[in-house]
């Protein structure tokens, strides 16, 4: 038997002849080297003639083949999101090779990347406005085989921030990091998974690399696994953080404590890669956990934050998975459904994804069984309404490759395969879900999947025909959002499409649920104000672009903002944040910045301005409410309780927009 240094030092090609199918597997969290890949083969799939007549287009430019390690792949897809402030989304991917790429929507790479890293950048960054000044912040884990790890914050230009990267005793980093204001100072704290094999620690570090003290990091019983989950649980006005060992699941309070109950083993069960969700799924307005496990007791584990089972659960799959659980509510009929998948059986036909009520009670047309090939689905889901039919569809990877192709599973809420779909990228899909959103600002979904051939990675970018909708879309690829929260609905959220230039009208557009009141204020500086409703990041404001507008049903409220032909406005860096209301209750949305650009739009002949591309959403993540400040600290802060009511009079007067 070859050893362990000369085991990792040798290329595992994959899929080289096409003469049979292969299953990819990795070795499970508990392993000395985990994430280690191995291939087999099992029956080809039948028909593969239909299987290759379902294709959907990619987008120009791409795919982009990338560097890999030769023995681990990239997990949990990528990043869309517009990270230098311009109103168009930018690719963001990590690779196993030791590198942190962007890409524009054309493929052509953004200046100041690949960002080289010590040690393989295996799951996907996580991106988040870490101080709350506007500027995207990019938070990325490294691993080596056994140790050698490292935290980088990178900023939107490519450069990494002073004070990083950090070494954490030196081990793995495990996971994409969760970003959560955990403190109530306004700012992100980002939550860093460490393996000290055969035990692990959960740190906690702030934007400038600073690590808390006090019960951090906590001690784990086993190594770490996957990525948090952040969200209040008990409707105390505090984080809490659910997070799984290899053997154990943890719910911690914000200082590091334990909830009462916790943590807790479940028999026959260990975790690896599949990060627990969070979800109010009896509408009392606490959070239950959910967790995905292996081993026999595969499949699907809920609890109340007390420790106690929730009825109905837990439901079992009956092979081996990693697939993280999602909560979305698949048919808007306000009651969630829990999400998973597994690997496959490795006889067709397979049952590859599954649906349950909150009870556990099976989703008519689920479980969906691949029929006719024996792959599963063990990587992060995504789901969309890709159709506008008002109901979800949910998209997986497969760990199956047939002639050289993977596939990337479309199942709709009836369970039925989504027209066009497998796609077929060339390569592994496995444990590489899809992202979804737009990229190129035509208003239309494009989906982002990484697939692999070790040592060859490709960044392959599909482009959808449905309309893309934030508010549509409730889980975006891995845990829900770019800031790895992992809980449902946990987005009241501040979108822009359009490019900013004067003589223009971008769009606005506030996500929160239905009868909400959605408001946005404009100012021209930042700030750091506690309110009742969350943290306000505005300076003096300017101005009320929206103001106590209802949310729709559809759950996203949209208006336009107009850019005056205004030459003293370009190079303006604007700020807005929303705040949505039920009464007197209310939560602020994030902070968004954008900079005006140089001109008015070009005019076409007969004095009709010329087409403007479609407009792109923008996003980063909402900021959680908090419990009252007092009235003084309240009226020190801001000049009006709702903190959205405009402010005349001032050295900003001269940029005001009217």
């Amino acid at each position: 038997m070859p050893s362990l240094s000369s085991l990792l030092a040798l290329p595992i090609l994959l899929g080289q002849d096409g003469s049979t199918a292969r299953v990819v597997e990795v070795a499970d969290a508990a392993a000395p080297v985990p994430g280690l890949v191995t291939v087999r083969a099992v029956p080809a799939p039948q028909p593969t003639g239909a299987l290759a007549a379902a294709t959907i287009p990619q987008m120009p430019g791409w795919p982009i083949t990338i560097a890999a390690h030769p023995n681990f792949a990239p997990w949990r897809s990528g990043v869309i999101e517009d990270l230098d402030r311009d109103g168009v989304n930018e690719i963001l991917v990590a690779s196993t090779s030791g590198h942190v790429h962007a890409f524009r929507a054309d493929g052509s790479a953004v200046a100041g990347f690949p960002v080289v890293t010590t040690g393989s950048a295996q799951y996907a960054p996580s991106v988040g406005d870490l101080e709350g000044d506007g500027d995207l912040e990019i938070v990325q884990l490294t691993r080596g085989p056994t140790s050698g790890g490292r935290l980088y914050v990178i900023e939107h230009d490519g450069a990494v921030r002073a004070g990083f990267p950090i070494s954490v005793n030196n081990g793995n980093l495990e996971g994409s990091p969760t970003l959560a204001d955990l403190d109530d100072d306004g700012a992100l704290e980002i939550l860093v998974p460490e393996r000290a094999y055969p035990i692990g620690r959960l740190h906690v570090f702030e934007h400038d690399g600073s690590e808390w003290g006090g019960n951090w990091p906590v001690a784990l019983d086993h190594v770490p696994t996957g990525s948090a989950a952040v969200g209040d649980v008990d409707q105390d006005g505090d984080l809490e953080i659910a997070y799984t060992s290899y053997v154990s699941a943890y719910l911690l309070h914000a200082d590091g404590t334990p909830l009462a109950g916790w943590p807790r083993q479940i028999a026959g069960a260990n975790f690896s890669y599949q990060s627990p969700a969070l979800a109010d799924l009896d509408h009392d307005g606490d959070l239950e956990l959910v967790f995905g496990a292996h081993q026999t007791s595969a499949g699907y584990h809920v609890y109340h934050h007390d420790g106690t089972p929730v009825a109905g659960w837990p439901q079992l799959v009956g092979t081996w998975t990693y697939c993280p659980p999602s909560v979305v509510d698949l048919d808007g009929d306000g009651e969630l459904e829990i999400l998973g998948g597994r690997e496959g059986s490795g006889v067709a036909p397979s049952a590859v994804l599954f649906a349950w009520s909150p009870a556990g009670v099976a989703r008519a047309g689920f479980p969906y069984f691949n029929a006719g090939f024996p792959g599963g689905a063990g990587g992060a889901l995504g789901v969309t309404d890709s159709d506008g039919d008002g109901l979800r569809e949910v998209f997986s990877d497969s760990n199956l490759q047939d002639s050289g192709q993977g596939f990337v599973h479309g199942v709709d809420a009836q369970g039925q395969v989504v027209p066009g779909f497998p796609l077929r990228p060339t390569g592994f899909t496995y444990q590489n879900g899809p992202t979804i959103g737009d990229v190129d600002g035509d208003g239309d979904l494009e989906m982002l999947v990484i697939s692999f051939d070790l040592p060859i990675a490709r960044i392959n970018l599909f482009d959808l025909s449905g309309t893309f909708s934030p508010a549509a879309t409730p889980w975006r690829g891995y845990h829900q959002d770019v800031t790895r929260g992992g809980r449902s609905g946990g987005g009241r959220e501040l979108f822009t499409r359009g490019a900013f230039q004067i003589g223009t009208s971008p769009e606005l557009a506030v996500v929160g649920l239905p009868g909400e009141l959605a408001s946005v204020g404009l100012s021209f500086s930042t700030g750091n104000a506690p309110l009742f409703s969350g943290w306000w990041h505005l300076g003096a404001l300017v101005r009320r672009p929206l103001s106590n507008v209802p949310v729709p049903a559809s759950g996203e409220v949209r208006a336009p903002f107009v850019l005056p032909p205004n030459p003293n406005l370009i190079g303006t860096t604007l700020y807005f944040q929303g705040l949505l209301r039920v009464g007197a209750v209310g939560r602020t949305t994030n902070v968004l910045a954008r900079v005006v650009h140089c001109a008015r739009a070009a005019r076409a002949s007969r004095g009709r301005e010329a087409p403007r591309a479609r407009p792109t959403p923008r996003r980063i993540r909402p900021t959680r409410p908090i419990r009252a400040a007092s009235a003084p600290a309240r009226a020190a802060s801001v000049a009006h309780p709702t903190g959205l009511e405009p402010v005349t009079g001032g050295s900003e007067d001269h940029c005001s927009i009217h």
